[in-house]
């Protein structure tokens, strides 16, 4: 009786720590993706910046 409950809790705790290794993946993933999202949302920033400094010189050329 008791080997049986200990195979099920072990086979539970192998479950909850491969969910885990999982969801830590997935928020790694989750981050990589937010800080792409950041520093692509700069550089069209930058990019609108530079492109707003052209057009002013152009209109007065």
């Amino acid at each position: 009786m008791y080997e049986t409950k200990m195979k099920e809790l072990e086979t539970d705790v192998a479950k909850k720590n491969q969910s885990i290794t999982n969801l830590k993946q997935l928020l790694q993933e989750a981050t990589e993706r937010e800080h792409n999202i950041e520093k692509h949302t700069r550089d069209l920033k930058e990019q609108a910046s530079h492109d707003k400094r052209i057009l002013g010189l152009t209109q007065i050329v």
